[in-house]
């Protein structure tokens, strides 16, 4: 097992997270399923979200901006801001942000 394998930090009926911790950065991976959306949230760093598969539609802010997101699209998300996705047919992303994921 190496250092840089990924580690599960949610398995539930709404998604699959796993981190990648690189010690100056986070590599995290999200597989939404159908029907379903991440819970909404904001932190202090920003992030780096790539859709890696499927479609779905980011929500940012307050009050809401929504963009359609699918494979191979790039979002930058500022500190501080509200971000949820939601999907229909389910999407994979990644998100990658300074430092290591706060529990």
């Amino acid at each position: 097992m190496s250092e840089h394998d990924p580690k599960l930090v949610h398995d539930n009926e709404r998604y699959k997270v796993e981190d990648t911790d690189f010690k100056s950065f986070t590599m995290s991976r999200t597989l939404l399923y159908p029907h379903q959306s991440t819970r909404g949230h904001s932190h202090p760093w920003p992030e780096i979200y790539v859709c890696t598969d499927g479609e779905g539609t980011l929500i940012l802010g307050n009050p809401d901006e929504s963009f359609s997101i699918k494979k191979g699209d790039l979002h930058k998300i500022d500190s501080n801001r509200f971000h949820k996705v939601e999907t229909i047919d389910g999407v994979e992303f990644h998100c990658f942000f300074k430092g290591t994921r706060k529990h």
